[in-house]
């Protein structure tokens, strides 16, 4: 089942989409004014693959096909190091990351991102739920992909909140 968030706050429909079939691949649908904003921070790192679509999808839709680990990288790629401090300890799993990420940035998401320190919440109790990070349980991998996506999307309406493809990633 894919994983689906939106990366932005514009109400324009997606006229152009990004496909990357790499690792499962995704697809990113972005309006003429967003189209390689919303790729670049889907994960695509060069303009192919982009092409007009008639598909009904807002401005920055993602829609993620890959499998649990690849997107939970993503998100910690993308957008949870905004969150992280330097940490010299070396690579964590995921679970320490997101824990790290929430604790440490936790007065600067209550006050300027509460919707995105909900969602965090919820992914961070449902992860931690896994008394064996080993042990694989779709239906959870399934919940706290959706809470991240959510927190995603919360995060990235707040600090990048396009209204219209005339004001492109306009900071409040």
């Amino acid at each position: 089942m894919p994983s689906i968030r939106n990366l932005n706050a514009c109400t324009e429909p997606a006229t152009f989409k990004t496909i990357r079939r790499r690792g499962g691949g995704f697809e990113a649908y972005g309006c003429r004014a967003h189209r390689r904003k919303v790729a670049y921070l889907a994960g695509a790192h060069s303009r192919g693959g982009m092409a007009p679509t008639t598909e009904a999808h807002p401005c920055g839709t993602v829609v993620d096909h890959r499998p649990f680990e690849p997107i939970m990288r993503a998100h910690h790629r993308t957008w949870l190091p905004d969150l992280e401090p330097v940490d010299e300890a070396g690579p964590q799993t995921w679970v320490h990351r997101l824990r790290t990420a929430h604790d440490h940035r936790y007065a600067v998401l209550a006050e300027h991102y509460p919707h995105t320190l909900d969602h965090l919440d919820l992914a961070l109790a449902l992860a931690e739920s896994l008394t064996d990070p080993d042990e694989r349980d779709d239906d959870l991998e399934a919940r706290v992909l959706a809470a991240m996506a959510a927190a995603e999307t919360a995060y990235r309406q707040t600090i990048m909140p396009m209204t219209t493809p005339d004001q492109p990633w306009k900071r409040p």
